[in-house]
């Protein structure tokens, strides 16, 4: 090969590594700007409900706030936001995460 086609080559591998490290920057930034508007969104989901159905702390609580409820769909619904609120307050280990699960066997419960 001539000295010519190799600067070539050279050149041109440098320019594609450049393209793909430009690339994976691109996508970096792309994803922590989107975990960042997904944390965003989430915590204002959990300060809406909580400034509207406060937190349910206790059994009798529990029963007082379903019982306002006259359906079974609302009752899930506001149980699944409560269940969100704790998500976001507190930290839960990969131990405790089928505590929060919304569905058993897969099937969803609303």
């Amino acid at each position: 090969m001539s000295r010519e086609k190799i600067t070539e080559i050279k050149g041109r591998k440098s320019q594609l590594f450049a393209d793909q490290m430009n690339k994976i920057r691109q996508r970096q930034t792309y994803i922590a700007e989107r975990n960042k508007k997904e944390q965003e969104s989430k915590k204002k989901m959990v300060e809406d409900n909580y400034l509207k159905y406060g937190l349910w702390d206790t059994a009798h609580k529990i029963d007082q706030q379903l019982q306002k409820r006259t359906t079974t769909k609302d009752q899930l619904i506001a149980l699944k936001e409560q269940i969100n609120i704790y998500e976001q307050l507190f930290q839960f280990t990969k131990k405790d995460k089928h505590l929060l699960q919304f569905s058993s066997h897969g099937k969803h419960l609303i």
